[in-house]
């Protein structure tokens, strides 16, 4: 239980220390309009775009699933950020999400909760039941190289899985580097590039190094449709 507590603590922390990339766990940013956003990097896959200036949705392997998401960039010129999504995945996985996030210049950082529910096949019963959870995660994103061409952060990021009785299930902690070059090619606005890890475990299962720590890794870029 000790343990537990230790890991809640470290997340919670990186939520006080953390801009146009895309993060392994929920933003509260809402894309611009008419922009339409590529995202292939494990373990956040996705292709998403924005409407209005206050909608945005896709399909997102962060957003799990299919995701629609309403929010707002900045109120009255502070950017404070905030928004709601609910998201689908074939019927079998369904998630509400609430997020609040502000950028501080040179650090960016968001804390956000969600609540799924799985459709999970029941051996005793011989039937499908749906099985609920709720998750916290945060982030923080720092600016520590600007050049004309390009940018370059550190991001931090935590995720913390808890039962519908409130029972601490899994967690996830990544560490990673992003490198954003403003050029454009072709149709493409600028290109950022992931490296790092991430750390995944259940609390109560044993830590294998093939099976809970993957390699972030992939690229990610936008191009402007109208």
């Amino acid at each position: 239980m000790k343990r537990q507590w230790i890991v809640l603590l470290v997340i919670l922390i990186l939520s006080l220390f953390s801009f146009g990339s895309s993060f392994v766990t929920p933003n509260a940013g809402i894309i611009e309009d008419g922009y339409l956003h590529f995202d292939t990097f494990n373990p956040a896959w996705g292709i998403k775009w924005g409407l209005f200036g206050f909608l945005e949705t896709g399909i997102s392997q962060v957003n799990q699933g299919a995701y629609l998401k309403a929010g707002f960039n900045e109120i009255n010129d502070i950017p404070l950020k905030f928004s709601v999504f609910y998201s689908n995945t074939f019927d079998s996985l369904s998630s509400i999400s609430a997020i609040l996030g502000y950028d501080f210049g040179r650090i960016y950082s968001d804390i956000g909760i969600l609540y799924s529910q799985e459709k999970l096949w029941d051996e005793l019963d011989s039937q499908s039941e749906w099985i609920g959870s709720y998750s916290g995660f945060t982030k923080a994103s720092v600016k520590i190289i600007e050049k004309e061409e390009s940018e370059s952060y550190i991001n931090i990021e935590g995720f913390l899985n808890l039962t519908e009785t409130f029972d601490i299930n899994n967690y996830m902690i990544a560490f990673y580097g992003v490198q954003n070059f403003k050029n454009k090619t072709w149709i493409f606005e600028g290109i950022n590039l992931y490296a790092g890890l991430a750390i995944n475990n259940d609390f109560n299962t044993e830590f294998i190094l093939a099976e809970n720590i993957n390699i972030v890794l992939g690229l990610s870029t936008r191009i402007k449709v109208f």
